[in-house]
């Protein structure tokens, strides 16, 4: 297992290293890193539209540009791996610290759709494999047919047809004065906030987890002891919680944080431009339009970073749980 997790932390250090070398080079190829900013900043307010050389010298000093280019590189290698990205050319705040204010609401939409992808295509599958033909051909097509609308297609609709409507809030996390609410009143308007995004979600994400359900279900229902418990009279629910869902539920183990980084990195970004949720997709999108690259280079670091540890953790809680590969742990 140690061995294991070596190897696997010197693979996110190689992939770690190659975003900073490839962030690196884009910031010295567009000639718009913090140097030419502060120099037209200083230019902004000054009368005189040059600065003098001595200005000029001094701030390269201060950015390192006087040293070789190595060096540089490997400054910004570590600044990187200290999670030090610098501050935004706008807002002249910690990149870091903008970052951090905005994970929570992705965090918490990528969490609900993912806890609720799993759910309805639980309950999916298990009836698509207990039902006809006809009902598993209808339901496959209707699930392709959201997967192939983009998010952003479904969320506009839904924008053009909820909006108004008193059930669901179109716009924001949380109401002006949520903190003036009580905790029900708190929780059911959180709810009316997400429950759009998380359902626009949800839609685009059902497709392979529902097949891949129906597909565990129907070769467990194929298994001797399956049938022998049919035969003795066991009921179709003690069958589904102790044999079938507990089945399914390892390979939900193993797939969870690809499922969840699915949807944290794919349809989550275009859901919170749509309905001005306040995370990393709205940021990123404002960043872009602003051409603010230090939030631009460091979302994509962070949101790397975050894959390859939540992978990482994944694979061993796996190994920590499946007895077919503990036998094989001695060897990792």
């Amino acid at each position: 297992m140690k061995k294991y997790i070596i190897y696997r932390l010197i693979f996110i250090f190689i992939t770690l290293f190659c975003i900073v070398l490839v962030n690196w080079i884009i910031l010295r190829s567009i000639k718009i890193g913090a140097f030419e900013v502060a120099v037209l900043n200083l230019e902004n307010n000054l009368i005189a539209a040059k600065l003098d050389a001595d200005t000029i010298i001094q701030l390269k000093k201060h950015f390192s540009l006087n040293e070789n280019i190595i060096f540089q590189f490997f400054k910004t290698l570590k600044n990187y791996m200290l999670f030090d990205f610098g501050k935004s050319y706008f807002s002249n705040n910690s990149v870091l610290s903008i970052i951090l204010a905005k994970m929570p609401v992705s965090i918490a939409l990528g969490f609900f759709s993912t806890i609720f992808i799993y759910i309805i295509a639980v309950c999916l599958g298990y009836i698509k494999a207990k039902k006809n033909k006809a009902f598993d051909n209808i339901s496959t097509a209707v699930l392709v047919v959201l997967y192939i609308i983009p998010a952003f297609v479904l969320g506009s609709l839904a924008i053009l047809i909820f909006e108004g409507s008193s059930f669901f809030i179109i716009g924001g996390l949380v109401s002006d004065n949520f903190l003036q609410f009580s905790i029900y009143q708190q929780i059911k308007d959180f709810a009316a906030h997400m429950l759009l995004p998380i359902t626009i979600n949800v839609c685009g994400g059902l497709l392979f987890i529902t097949l891949l359900a129906r597909n565990i279900f129907l070769n467990q229902m194929q298994q001797t002891y399956y049938i022998f418990a049919q035969y003795k009279g066991l009921l179709s629910s003690t069958l589904f919680k102790n044999h079938l869902l507990k089945n399914f539920l390892l390979v939900f183990l193993y797939d969870i944080s690809s499922i969840f980084l699915g949807v944290l990195f794919g349809s989550s970004l275009f859901i919170e431009i749509l309905f001005s949720l306040d995370g990393i997709g709205l940021l990123l999108f404002e960043s872009i339009n602003n051409k603010d690259f230090p939030i631009i280079l460091g979302i994509i670091y962070m949101l790397s970073f975050l894959g390859l540890f939540l992978r990482l953790l994944n694979d061993i809680f796996i190994i920590k749980i499946d007895k077919r590969l503990k036998m094989y742990e001695k060897n990792f």
